[in-house]
């Protein structure tokens, strides 16, 4: 048992002493790998304007597809509603693919129509995707929209005079008020 101990601590020692000697050997000269950052980009969206609509209306976003660490690429951009009515607006880009062929950002006009769309508060989501299935870098862009159904008021003043004679005539005002 004693030899083997000896034997063990040995191939111990022995092999460190390999391991430094390798290491000693390198000398004082290093090495490094750098890896380049993976080329992508950004999406950022304005807020809808106007934020509130009319049922039929449309609203608008600029879209900024912004390259990071030299992506190139055309950009398909898409929108969804993820709340509110059916049917929910719809989406126009223009242009569409946003198309990066340089450092700087590409523009992207959003149009939001709401033909037929009801009342109420909708969730836009913007994202895109490239070639490559690739997404923005920091994830789709909520954008917020409320249809409202046009309505009004209707007022009337009394007849005026409130009694004629036959072939006479009386008058009243009619208003329409929106709401």
């Amino acid at each position: 048992m004693g030899r083997l101990r000896l034997f063990l601590f040995s191939a111990v020692v022995l092999g460190l002493s390999v391991l430094l000697l390798g290491l000693g050997g390198c000398g004082s000269s290093s090495s490094s790998v750098t890896v380049p950052p993976t080329p992508s980009y950004t999406l950022t969206a304005t807020a809808l304007s106007p934020a509130s609509v009319a049922a039929g209306s449309s609203a608008t976003s600029t879209v900024t597809v912004t390259p990071a660490n030299g992506y190139t690429g055309n950009v398909t951009l898409s929108c969804s509603s993820v709340t509110g009515g059916t049917p929910a607006p719809t989406c126009m880009f223009s242009p569409s693919p946003a198309v990066i062929a340089g450092n700087g950002a590409v523009t992207s006009l959003l149009t939001v129509t709401t033909a037929g769309s009801p009342a109420g508060t909708y969730t836009i989501t913007v994202t895109g995707s490239d070639a490559n299935k690739m997404a923005p870098s920091n994830g789709p862009q909520m954008l917020s929209l409320t249809v409202v159904v046009p309505s009004y008021a209707l007022g009337a003043t009394a007849l005026s005079p409130s009694q004629v004679t036959a072939g006479g005539t009386a008058t009243s005002t009619v208003t329409v008020t929106p709401a």
